[in-house]
Parts: structure tokens; sequence; C-alpha cells
């Protein structure tokens, strides 16, 4: 019994993508992001009150 052959993979083609941060006047950040690697991805820190001023107690 033969095996059906498999065609190859087709090519991917490279897609340059450019990332602009509105927030820096629509500058360019995609080399910070790579350069950043998969370790950069909580570089933003939370949204909130700040942990270092202790909210007053609910009487």
């Amino acid at each position: 019994v033969p095996t059906p052959q498999q065609p190859p993979p087709a090519k991917r083609e490279k897609k340059t993508i450019r990332i602009r941060d509105p927030n820096q006047g629509g500058r360019d950040i995609t080399e910070e992001i790579m350069a950043g690697g998969s370790g950069s991805r909580n570089s933003t820190p939370p949204i909130g009150p700040p942990s270092s001023t202790p909210t007053p107690p609910q009487v």
C-alpha cells in the first residue's frame, strides 16, 4: 500500500510590522519591543491607586 505524498508546506511571506505608540506622539516603538523579547510583555505598570498610600478605614 503506497503512502500518499504530502505537498511541501507553502512558503510564508515575511511582512514587516510597524508598531507606533500613540502615547508617545505616534513614535515607532517596533525596535524597542523586538529588542525586549518576550520578557517585556508586562512592562506597563497596572493602572490604579498607588499602593504606597493606605486608604482610610471605612467607618
